[in-house]
């Protein structure tokens, strides 16, 4: 994650991810974002807003731009060796459950 100056005296978020798949397969993504209060709204491919609930704590929502009616309702729990993290992601379509998503990542980087 990077804050960067967005030219008008504030800050922006921008999250890079890198993702390689045991075939192969690399896939780079980037995400952007401006403050609004003590939230982070962003736009574009995926659409919504995070803030923190507490120091190791995250919530998320968003929608994706292809996936018309899908929303997803995420918590990032961070770590205490500020390296590992663990996400939760709630798939609802059209208002109801559909699928939930664990992800278990590591800072490399």
């Amino acid at each position: 994650m990077k804050f960067p100056d967005d030219g008008k005296g504030g800050l922006t978020y921008r999250q890079e991810s890198f993702h390689t798949w045991a075939d192969d397969r690399k896939r780079e993504l980037a995400f952007e974002g401006t403050y609004a209060g003590d939230t982070v709204v962003f736009s574009g491919r995926i659409a919504g807003s995070i803030r923190e609930l507490d120091t190791r704590t995250l919530y998320t929502h968003f929608r994706f731009d292809d996936q018309p009616g899908v929303d997803v309702c995420e918590a990032i729990q961070l770590a205490a060796n500020n390296t590992d993290r663990a996400r939760t992601w709630h798939w609802f379509k059209n208002g109801k459950l559909f699928q939930l998503t664990l992800v278990d990542e590591m800072w490399v980087a």
